[in-house]
């Protein structure tokens, strides 16, 4: 099941798309985990501002609430992924996951809705709602590769063999373990 909050009436609604957010955020997550793509540094940091600012009285529960970052909490602290890329969409992608919507960035559509608020041309709604829920169902497939993923007993031994690869200017292989 997903859930958006957008709006595409009246540009510049954001304080009632906040509270529609956090109320629901209160109501039907409130024992749920949020999960996000580098959300520490991005998400997680402008939602709770905003729910703050428009929302105060469910800022508590937005605290209260677990919030894991995939990219910072796990990716790149104990996953070896398969690209030099920490991109969302190019790690799912070489982990098997084909997007529904190829060459269509958040950043686009975050400068579509500006412009559109500052007058421009509407945007294309169902193309961006595909393709946010692309990024979350691409998120849960990388979620779901990391968890099925073999693991590595012995880190110690990996840290010393990566150290001598380092050291070799990376032209010695990886074994597995």
């Amino acid at each position: 099941e997903y859930t958006y909050f957008i709006e595409n009436e009246k540009p510049g609604r954001k304080e009632e798309i906040i509270q529609d957010f956090a109320k629901f955020l209160t109501e039907e997550l409130g024992e749920k985990t949020l999960v996000a793509w580098y959300g520490k540094n991005f998400d997680y940091e402008h939602l709770g501002r905003f729910i703050q600012r428009y929302a105060p009285e469910h800022y508590g529960s937005w605290e209260e609430i677990e919030k894991i970052d995939l990219l910072l909490d796990v990716a790149k602290t104990c996953v070896a992924l398969p690209t030099r890329s920490f991109q969302l969409e190019t790690v799912a992608s070489r982990l098997g996951y084909e997007r529904e919507l190829e060459g269509v960035s958040g950043k686009e559509g975050a400068d579509r809705y500006v412009a559109w608020m500052s007058g421009g041309e509407e945007p294309d709604w169902e193309r961006w709602i595909s393709y946010c829920r692309d990024d979350v169902i691409s998120m849960k497939y990388v979620y779901d590769r990391i968890r099925e993923a073999p693991k590595i007993l012995d880190k110690q031994r990996l840290e010393k063999e990566y150290r001598n690869i380092e050291n070799r200017g990376n032209s010695g292989d990886i074994r597995e373990y």
